[in-house]
């Protein structure tokens, strides 16, 4: 008895072990079969895919940038706001003055192509990437490289302020002796954090920053103050930009003209409240003129457009858009040192602006 129960133990032993060599031999066979398949599969796409190479990449790199640069004129300043010399100018300035240097794979001039095109024409990281044959890494390094460049140039680009002087011929500005240019704000969309909306949502619904920005006549910027969010009014950004460190410096006796987002106050001048001001209101089949105070309305200048715009205005040889104008060049410039003079100090309504206002207003109507 104790024999055959012993035989069919060692029975069991051995079926348990033909059993699990031969599910280790089936599991073995079927990791076996899905690698094989898997290889299969990887061949045929890799069959049907291109391959990649960054040298393959080159020519259309290099194809592109050429196009951009080296055509004509009219493509650069289309695709790049600038011509070919004013291009070069710039690049130089930016390796001499900022530091730029060519990178690993990009020379400075394309990164600078990339810098700029994006401001020209608010292009997304992609379509950039897209364009120059670059990664979305590569570009966004490239962009902050040379925006630290740019803004290194800082005391270099922006314009000190020039008053009108005297001897002005131009009829924009002759009237406005002592004027050092014209103040506004202008709205730039950003995007924050969902708590931080309320604070930057506009009147219009828009979700942005309210930019200061100050130009001389010449339309080149002096002075800008971005980051205020954009539910604050103008006047209140006004105010931090005179009261700050480093902020705006109007000297005594001079000002720079504002719309009716300001008040009218010292070193601030603003047009006549319920007169007609914009320009709509001025456009073909309305009347003209008939006071002075509609008169000062519609001389008074204003202008949202910071230092990549002054490099240009300075070196562009000719500026398409102003060849279309009138040829008319005026002196309007003013020798008059007024770094070292007192400042305003506040931006408050004066009766003493009021008046220089309507002196100014009656001079233009007998004059006109």
């Amino acid at each position: 008895m104790r024999l055959h129960s012993s035989r069919n133990a060692r029975l069991y032993m051995l079926l348990e072990d033909i059993v699990l060599i031969f599910r280790t031999e089936t599991i073995v066979l079927i990791q076996k079969y899905m690698n094989a398949r898997t290889t299969r599969s990887k061949r045929r796409i890799l069959e049907h895919a291109r391959r990649y190479s960054v040298l393959n990449r080159i020519p259309a790199q290099l194809k592109h940038l050429d196009r951009l640069l080296n055509v004509t004129n009219a493509d650069c300043v289309a695709n790049l706001r600038m011509d070919r010399n004013t291009f070069g100018r710039l690049c130089r300035v930016l390796v001499e003055r900022g530091g730029l240097h060519p990178g690993k794979c990009l020379g400075v001039e394309e990164q600078v192509a990339i810098f700029v095109g994006v401001l020209a024409h608010h292009k997304k990281n992609r379509v950039v990437g897209f364009d120059f044959w670059r990664s979305g890494s590569t570009v966004s390094q490239y962009m902050n490289k040379v925006l630290g460049a740019v803004l290194s140039l800082h005391p270099l680009l922006l314009s000190p302020p020039t008053p009108i002087g005297d001897e002005c011929t131009d009829p924009r500005w002759k009237w406005f002796k002592g004027c050092l240019g014209a103040v506004d704000g202008t709205h730039i969309n950003v995007l924050v954090s969902t708590l931080d909306k309320p604070r930057y949502r506009t009147r219009k619904g828009q979700i942005a920053t309210n930019t200061l920005a100050v130009c001389d006549p010449n339309m080149q910027f002096v002075y800008f103050l971005p980051r205020w969010e954009g539910s604050a009014g103008d006047s209140r950004v006004l105010r931090d930009a005179v009261s700050r460190h480093n902020g705006l410096r109007v000297s005594q006796g001079y000002y720079y003209l504002c719309d009716n987002g300001y008040a009218n106050s010292n070193g601030f001048l603003t047009p006549y409240k319920g007169v007609r001001y914009h320009v709509k209101e001025w456009g073909p089949g309305t009347t003209a003129p008939q006071n002075p105070r509609e008169l000062f309305n519609i001389h008074s200048p204003y202008y949202d457009r910071f230092l990549l715009h002054n490099f240009i205005r300075r070196e562009i040889e000719v500026d398409p858009i102003e060849a279309q104008l009138e040829d008319d060049s005026f002196n309007c410039r003013n020798d008059a040192d007024i770094t070292n003079q007192e400042f305003v100090g506040s931006v408050e309504p004066s009766a003493e602006w009021t008046q220089t206002r309507d002196e100014i207003a009656m001079y233009m109507w007998n004059n006109r």
